[in-house]
């Protein structure tokens, strides 16, 4: 989980919800201590990049795909809660290296997914971030960093799969009334304010 720096009360409760709930597997990142990790574990080029992001979400972004693709594991948003330890454990019993889900619009979620580390599908969607931070620093961040470099990772590793015959990499994709078993949504005040989707 990612808040920049100074989160809200709702956002302290979820932040203490999940850590009451996963104790130190759970993982809560602030600008400075995703900086820092990013350094530790992948370099001064990619601390350098996360402080470049014009947008606390786009820096969540950047952030996901580094911890999951070094470290395996869930990543979940601050605005989503865990609706019960049984629903976690049920977690840890999907037969997958990888775990995406489906808005009803079949655009695949990032607020909310998991896979081991090392990925190949995470991998090529930090690729892609990674490209997008250099040439399209302006690009919409929902397809800059966002849910559409997960979505572009999937139809390539299938195009691979069908055209060039490589091997498909092992990944669940549900739909959203999947999602919705595991995670649930709550009102946040935050999201009244300047949304990142203008940025």
């Amino acid at each position: 989980m990612y808040w920049d720096a100074n989160p809200p009360v709702e956002i302290s409760e979820n932040i203490e919800y999940h850590q009451n709930m996963l104790g130190d597997r759970f993982t809560i990142f602030t600008r400075e201590t995703a900086t820092k990790w990013l350094y530790d574990h992948y370099g001064k080029e990619a601390s350098d990049l996360f402080q470049q992001v014009r947008h606390p979400a786009e820096g969540a972004d950047l952030l996901r795909l580094h911890v999951i693709l070094a470290k395996g594991g869930w990543w979940i948003d601050a605005d989503l809660r865990i609706k019960s330890d049984e629903e976690w454990n049920a977690l840890a019993t999907i037969p997958t290296t990888g775990q995406l889900f489906t808005t009803d619009n079949y655009v695949l979620h990032n607020d909310f997914f998991g896979a081991t580390a090392s990925h190949p599908v995470i991998a090529n969607a930090l690729m892609t971030a990674w490209a997008n931070m250099f040439r399209h620093p302006g690009l919409y961040i929902a397809f800059k960093t966002g849910p559409g470099v997960l979505n572009r990772a999937v139809s390539r590793a299938l195009f691979q799969s069908l055209e060039l015959k490589a091997q498909l990499p092992v990944l669940r994709i549900d739909d959203q009334a999947r999602f919705n078993d595991f995670v649930e949504e709550y009102e946040v005040h935050y999201k009244g304010n300047a949304s990142w989707h203008s940025q």
